[in-house]
């Protein structure tokens, strides 16, 4: 957390001063920069999650629950959503804007994307290909983690840009990504089909990612994964509520 927030701090310093780390908290905190449309970016993992569990349901006859209580549930989300306001300050809050200066949104979003997965290739390598591993078994292991980091950071896009960039919109997307993947859970079933059941919901929710991403780029790829348009780094300058 801290690398991408020290990143965004010393970037918006360097581009306008003062200036720039005040546009910076202006878009983290001021919810007046977006109406309500724009919020509707951060309910993407509801639905996706939602989706992923219905197909896996259809093939096995799984069930999902929360495995937390509603207060625990409203808690361990409003925590990851504190622990990812780091990140997207530097990867929603600074690196998109600026590359959405000269460059399409897609591609901008691809550009995030590789920069968030190698941010996080201490983790791949603790998860995925171990401590011990070559610099071809890393590079294998971070090839899956880059296929799920591309499609959300085009919905990552997509929720910013319709947000008119507000970086709170980017935090409770992210958060509530990783809250659901943490504390949803299967109810108990058959061993066999909980088998099934996992191994499926990897590879089931990977071609959610991918469709929504998919439909996204083929909704809005006129307008900049967004129906308002892309936002930059001059945007957020010069924005006001």
């Amino acid at each position: 957390m801290l690398g991408p927030v020290a990143g965004a701090i010393l970037a918006w310093r360097h581009r306008a001063g003062a200036a720039g780390l005040r546009a910076l908290w202006r878009h983290l905190v001021d919810v007046r920069i977006s109406d309500w449309r724009g919020w509707t970016g951060a309910l993407l993992p509801a639905g996706y999650f939602a989706v992923a569990s219905t197909v896996v349901f259809a093939l096995t006859g799984v069930t999902f629950r929360s495995e937390v209580g509603p207060l625990g549930f409203a808690g361990l989300l409003l925590a990851s959503c504190v622990l990812v306001i780091g990140e997207e300050l530097g990867w929603r809050g600074t690196q998109l804007p600026l590359l959405q200066e000269t460059g399409g949104a897609l591609r901008s979003s691809v550009v995030v994307a590789v920069s968030w997965a190698f941010w996080h290739l201490p983790l791949v390598l603790m998860w995925g290909a171990g401590p011990d591993s070559s610099p071809l078994e890393a590079g294998l292991a971070l090839i899956p983690y880059l296929l799920l980091t591309i499609p959300m950071a085009v919905m990552h896009t997509f929720a910013f840009n319709s947000a008119r960039g507000l970086v709170l919109v980017s935090v409770v997307l992210h958060g509530l990504h990783n809250h659901l993947n943490a504390v949803l859970g299967p109810n108990p079933a058959e061993d066999a089909a909980l088998a099934r059941a996992g191994a499926l919901s990897g590879p089931v929710l990977m071609g959610v990612f991918w469709s929504v991403a998919v439909g996204l780029w083929i909704a809005f790829r006129g307008r900049d994964l967004a129906p308002r348009g892309k936002v930059t780094a001059s945007s957020m300058l010069e924005s006001r509520p």
